[in-house]
């Protein structure tokens, strides 16, 4: 069940990753700018169905909506995301088995952290068995920022860019298999 609208966005993506310290050193230097800084944690239920991909997100820190069912594509390298609330992560599982999406890869992040302001929307976050990852989100109409940007971020300590999602990221771990559900260690 639907409890709002439809929100889409478009953006370019591009994962790093990074050490415990480097970690600490990116969200430090987000403070020292005055950049507004939101903790967050979430589970990830992917599913697929063929080329097809979507996502229930369930959000375990203050967010509104609690649950959203995600479908995203790429094309490119933008991706372009379908938000949408329901009221249950059981009701967005319901409509996508509906659709025939299958279940495929859990991934947990229990511990973020989201720079909001001040630039182009950033994260880090601790995935469980990958380790520290971040994420920064640049507006296709910003792409020339770009090196610029990876630049700041490999200063920080930032390594192993990339423009692969995170299912891409764990099936390339994994071999398209499930992985198990690991110990998560905090950053502080």
């Amino acid at each position: 069940m639907i409890v709002d609208k439809i929100r889409s966005k478009r953006n370019i993506e591009i994962r790093f990753f990074l050490s415990p310290a480097a970690a600490r050193r990116l969200i430090r230097t987000w403070h020292e700018e005055g950049r507004d800084v939101e903790p967050h944690a979430y589970i990830d239920y992917y599913f697929v169905k063929g080329s097809s991909k979507a996502k229930v997100r369930k959000w375990l820190s203050r967010h509104t909506p609690k649950i959203e069912l995600i479908l995203f594509s790429r094309k490119g390298k933008v991706k372009t995301e379908k938000r949408k609330g329901v009221k249950s992560v059981q009701d967005a599982i319901d409509e996508l088995e509906g659709k025939e999406y299958d279940s495929h890869i859990t991934v947990t992040k229990k511990n973020g952290w989201r720079a909001t302001s001040g630039g182009p929307q950033t994260s880090c976050e601790l995935v469980a068995d990958l380790g520290w990852t971040g994420e920064i989100e640049i507006p296709p109409g910003e792409r020339k920022r770009t090196n610029e940007l990876i630049a700041g971020l490999k200063a920080l300590g930032a390594t192993g860019f990339t423009i692969k999602s995170m299912l891409q990221i764990l099936e390339d771990k994994y071999g398209k298999k499930k992985p198990r559900a690991p110990k998560q260690r905090s950053l502080f």
